[in-house]
């Protein structure tokens, strides 16, 4: 990510003196499949986001070195495809860059499916960014809703300097970043434009750093250390209705809610049972090294107590 040097904070991560698993039940538990196992023994598979897998699987390496008696794995699909696994009922947690989709809300009514016990892991940010030779650098989110939602409107609407209008680049329908798409930056409301989608992260990366006519729409942490690309700030009005000038695309914006379009990353559970996932998930949560590393990698971290220092 380009460094900026004018941004007015930096974060310092104050790790809570909190012990993770302090009043963990110590008795043994059954699992689904019937075999004992403990808050440190035992065996299940985690399904991750495949959005956000590439971060997220440093964490899992974590918690298999810090409990090594439970056996471990992980699985990674598009969004879509780890919900419907949970929905289903064929996984005990998975992992998720997202909140419910509309058809998920509609089908867990009709069945009669509470919503599941979810814990926050960490903040991320949906950027929309560009390669060096793009002519603007900032972005107003209305328009951008208005962009997305309309048949009738498009950025040269609003920026004249655009000598042709903007490709959209975005990952696929299916993954986390095309439902915060949809839920942040269109308001929920149907996204009527053409898109250019891709499956890969990679692909979609190079792909606008090859065209210049081309603003991708990804996550933070997908573009962090890659000097290619710039992100582009985006001015908004907040729930009062009050003007938020456009900020750098950092973690700093987004912990103090300065930043239009911030993404959740949750571990779903599929049963409220203080069980052996529980356990992992709240490891994902609040366990120290774990909210040192997503602050390390510049997003957020969910749990950890936050202190905004002011840069001379």
């Amino acid at each position: 990510m380009r460094c900026y040097t004018k941004i007015l904070y930096q974060i310092v991560l104050t790790l809570l003196a909190v012990l993770v698993f302090m009043g963990c039940p110590r008795e043994d538990i059954r699992s689904g499949d019937h075999e004992v196992e403990s808050w440190t023994t035992g065996k299940f598979t985690v399904y991750c986001d495949d959005s956000i897998f590439p971060l997220m699987d440093s964490v899992f390496r974590m918690y298999e070195q810090m409990y090594p008696g439970v056996a471990l794995a992980a699985e990674h699909s598009d969004a879509w495809d780890v919900m419907s696994v949970l929905l289903s009922a064929n996984a005990r947690v998975v992992v998720v860059a997202r909140d419910y989709l509309r058809h998920e809300d509609s089908l867990m009514k009709v069945y009669r499916v509470e919503p599941h016990l979810r814990m926050a892991i960490a903040y991320d940010g949906l950027v929309f960014f560009a390669n060096g030779n793009f002519p603007i650098d900032t972005l107003n989110a209305s328009e951008i809703e208005e962009v997305l939602t309309s048949r009738n409107k498009g950025f040269r609407d609003f920026y004249p300097e655009l000598s042709v209008e903007p490709k959209l680049a975005v990952k696929g329908k299916k993954h986390s970043e095309y439902a915060n798409l949809l839920q942040l930056a269109a308001k929920g409301n149907d996204i009527v434009r053409n898109l250019k989608y891709f499956n890969e992260t990679s692909r979609l990366l190079n792909y606008v750093n090859d065209n210049d006519n081309t603003i991708g729409i990804a996550f933070l942490s997908q573009l962090i250390g890659d000097d290619r690309f710039k992100l582009l700030r985006i001015g908004y009005s907040d729930s009062t209705g009050k003007y938020i000038n456009p900020k750098p695309v950092h973690q700093a914006y987004i912990v103090q809610d300065l930043y239009p379009y911030k993404v959740d990353y949750y571990a779903y559970l599929l049963k409220d049972l203080r069980d052996l996932p529980y356990w992992f998930a709240t490891f994902l949560a609040k366990e120290a090294i774990v909210q040192k590393y997503f602050n390390n990698s510049g997003i957020v971290p969910a749990f950890a107590k936050i202190a905004l220092i002011p840069e001379d």
